[in-house]
């Protein structure tokens, strides 16, 4: 199979500068405490975020529009993902217009009582692929795609991740099976055509996403 992607060629240099930039501010969270996320010219925002907060924001975004995801992460205090009672978070997502704001809301509440482990797993030694599955283990809300997520955004770039968007540019461009339900040997099947992608393209799984998100959807935000 050919691996490289011709249209990453042809993309403009803002998109590139912007897909830097993001890296440089997920790297952020990889040594430092805190990040901020420039999300123009794609939402008018400046998003001060940390390790917890990604870790909520990943949660959000399953199945959800990232922009719309961005836009709640914005609107809620990072005290408040403490602080609200589980019945105050559901109404707040649900004033905002989140479409999952009973369950997204419990597994938040749930993971309160974990948080000091995120910290842990994030800046352990272990192998990228292990500290995803200690996240799996340890948080309510998170499989294999989130939990990838949440490592890339916290400056991990050594896994794919596969969403919705990733899978149907690999249907169409790659000519891989579309299956209804994505299995965890069939997501790490497609995991290794994602590494061998980014390593013809000569980059990380991590930065292949937000190009690839960006061909299908015109947008980079995390």
């Amino acid at each position: 199979m050919h691996y490289k992607i011709s249209e990453l060629t042809e993309l403009d240099s803002t998109v590139k500068t912007i897909v830097q930039r993001r890296i440089r501010e997920f790297s952020k969270l990889k040594t430092g405490n805190s990040t901020t996320f420039n999300l123009r010219p794609y939402l008018d925002r400046d998003l001060k975020s940390d390790h917890y907060c990604e870790l909520f924001f990943c949660i959000l975004a399953a199945n959800y529009s990232a922009k719309r995801a961005c836009l709640i992460q914005s609107e809620i205090k990072r005290n408040e993902w403490f602080t609200l009672t589980r019945n105050q978070l559901l109404h707040r997502l649900l004033d905002l217009g989140y479409r999952f704001p009973a369950v997204r809301s419990a597994f938040i509440v749930k993971n309160r009582a974990n948080h000091n482990k995120l910290m842990n797993i994030l800046r352990s030694d272990s192998a990228t692929q292990n500290k995803r599955q200690d996240l799996i283990n340890t948080f309510y809300g998170l499989g294999m795609k989130t939990a990838s997520q949440l490592l890339r955004n916290t400056g991990h770039f050594e896994l794919p991740i596969i969403d919705r968007q990733i899978y149907k540019f690999l249907v169409q461009k790659f000519k891989v099976q579309r299956y209804k339900t994505l299995t965890e040997n069939r997501y790490k099947e497609l995991e290794e055509i994602l590494m061998k992608i980014a390593d013809a393209n000569g980059m990380t799984p991590g930065e292949l996403d937000l190009y690839i998100f960006y061909l299908q959807t015109g947008v980079i935000l995390k």
